[in-house]
């Protein structure tokens, strides 16, 4: 591990072998590429975007579902049914049960209202009060297929969505680099400190950003007293996808071209849906993928052989996916088991207008002239638009 300064730096704290001729004039940099989520979130088409508040308000727009669950065994001859949606159905909408083959009609003006938690149905072919012709198992899906009109009818009801609105928090982050006049002065070999400081401060900050896109949790803290300064935490893919995560610990196989397919099939069900999605992988997903064609072998021309494979897309039953591997979804950062399947064009990062992510050089008091100071600073937040359209698979082995 290395060693960490604390405060103003010193010349003596600094690496002697620096001002040796016989050093290598760059410094290796580890990790310098680790961030990939957050190189991506800026190339996507929605890229960074201004945002006029602290807390952030958007507004999403869903179609009614056409479909509902039942709750409980309806037995035959059943005159109402639960199930976990009544605000779907209103009269004389025609409803089929896959499981049974059978449709009847709804019997009550708004589901829910005759028995709480249930619909009133009737048969196609008889009056109200007859109930339907073959028992319906619990967790059975129901489809409802719109209105049937009778001749000279009342047109019916309307009804239909409202909007939803959700919100994000950006952040804001400073990170403070600090050195002598004299650390600078002394002639060094190649690169000087500061400018070598400088990257490896950058680079650690954006690693730190990369793994708040992530884990990052929602919060607005309020130190002490309404009028004191609040502090912004930022919402990451796991919140954003906590009820849309996928458990593959389970997998017989593991995580199979054909399982991962399957859990891309429910976010391409939606008309808003990008035609590709983007993959980006953890450790143990992309071990997986890339053992995917282990039957092939790609032979690169020249004296020297290189056998393998490299998968950038993968092509599943239900689409096709732009895949990546990120370095700090790994088992060093407890995160070896995570992917997530992403729509490109349903999300994108937030900066506060006139506050981007920035390094501020020599930002000193005029009696702090042996110092010298620069402060990474900046604001970022993440919109992750329609839930439904992404996925987060967890747990993969």
């Amino acid at each position: 591990m290395p060693d960490v300064i604390a405060g103003s730096q010193k010349v003596t704290q600094i690496l002697e072998n620096q001002l040796v001729i016989d050093m290598e004039a760059e410094s290796a940099w580890l990790d310098q590429d680790s961030y990939l989520f957050e190189t991506l979130t800026r190339k996507v088409p929605g890229g960074i975007r201004n945002a006029t508040r602290m807390k952030h308000e958007f507004r999403e727009r869903r179609l009614i579902a056409m479909t509902a669950t039942t709750t409980a065994l309806a037995n035959a001859a059943a005159t109402t049914i639960a199930v976990d949606d009544t605000t779907i159905f209103y009269t004389d909408q025609l409803i089929f049960c896959p499981a049974t083959g059978e449709m009847f009609s709804m019997a009550e003006d708004v589901g829910g209202t005759a028995v709480a938690g249930s619909i009133t149905v009737r048969r196609l072919t008889t009056a109200a009060g007859t109930g339907i012709v073959t028992a319906i198992p619990a967790g059975s899906i129901l489809v409802n297929l719109g209105e049937s009109h009778a001749e000279g009818e009342d047109i019916p009801a309307s009804f239909a969505t409202k909007e939803e609105t959700f919100y994000t928090y950006c952040y804001q982050f400073d990170r403070t680099r600090q050195s002598t006049d004299i650390a600078d002065a002394e002639e060094q070999y190649g690169e000087s400190e500061i400018a070598k400081q400088r990257r490896q401060f950058w680079i650690e900050k954006k690693r730190e950003l990369n793994l708040m896109l992530y884990l990052g949790q929602q919060t607005r803290e309020i130190l002490s007293g309404a009028s004191s300064a609040r502090r912004h935490v930022m919402r990451g893919l796991q919140e954003y996808l906590s009820s849309l995560a996928v458990d593959a610990s389970g997998l017989v196989g593991g995580l199979t071209l054909h399982a991962l397919g399957e859990m891309i099939r429910p976010t391409k069900a939606h008309g808003a849906s990008s035609m590709r999605k983007l993959g980006i992988c953890g450790q143990n997903a992309w071990a997986g993928i890339s053992a995917y064609p282990d039957a092939a072998v790609r032979i690169a021309p020249g004296s020297d052989q290189k056998w393998g494979v490299t998968l950038t897309r993968l092509i599943t039953p239900f689409g096709e996916i732009d895949v990546g591997y990120d370095p700090m979804l790994s088992d060093e950062y407890g995160l070896g088991g995570e992917m997530y399947v992403l729509d490109p064009k349903h999300m994108h990062q937030l900066q506060l207008q006139g506050m981007p992510l920035v390094m501020l050089l020599n930002r000193v008091n005029p009696t702090e002239v042996h110092q010298k100071r620069d402060v990474i600073t900046g604001t970022r937040g993440l919109v992750l638009k329609l839930p439904e359209l992404h996925r987060r698979i967890y747990g993969v082995s």
